[in-house]
């Protein structure tokens, strides 16, 4: 390993600064930056510690207050098996409704296919016209294959 590269490797570690002047690179280290890093890092760390303690402090308050009233009592043994009970309930139940799903009316009027749909499965090659309305702003959408609109003057192509 060359001088360069453990030059570089302590400017990468923070360990040695290094400055540039002119044409020539200046490296150098104070005894003391080592020991303000140190310091530093552990105010920072310190500083951390004491953050934790008070969530730890705060979260376990909180887990406390919440067993209040959650005492294990036969009343409360009853009131959870019948709510299990009624969750398995539930379940058959919403297994049971979705066998006869094919068969409720919202469900196959969703699946009936809408007017425009209908009308584009008669004309595939998409020339679909327009007829004006009675307020003469947008009008209904017809095929020109259709045999029961016969063209007239008023159709738009």
């Amino acid at each position: 390993m060359s001088v360069k590269e453990v030059l570089q490797s302590l400017v990468d570690d923070n360990m040695v600064d290094c400055d540039r002047v002119g044409t020539s690179d200046y490296y150098w280290a104070f005894p003391s930056k080592a020991l303000h890093a140190r310091t530093r890092r552990l105010e920072e760390l310190d500083k951390q510690h004491t953050e934790e303690k008070q969530r730890k402090m705060s979260l376990q308050q909180a887990v406390d207050k919440s067993k209040v009233g959650r005492e294990e009592t036969e009343e409360r043994a009853t009131l959870l098996k019948e709510l299990q009970a009624l969750r398995e309930k539930r379940s058959h139940l919403k297994a049971k409704l979705e066998k006869y799903r094919e068969c409720d009316p919202e469900v196959i009027e969703e699946m009936r296919p809408s007017p425009m749909s209908q009308l584009k499965r008669r004309c595939p090659d998409g020339q679909i016209t327009s007829l004006p309305s009675s307020r003469g702003r947008r009008g209904t959408l017809v095929s020109m294959m259709d045999a029961s609109i016969k063209p007239s003057g008023y159709l738009k192509t």
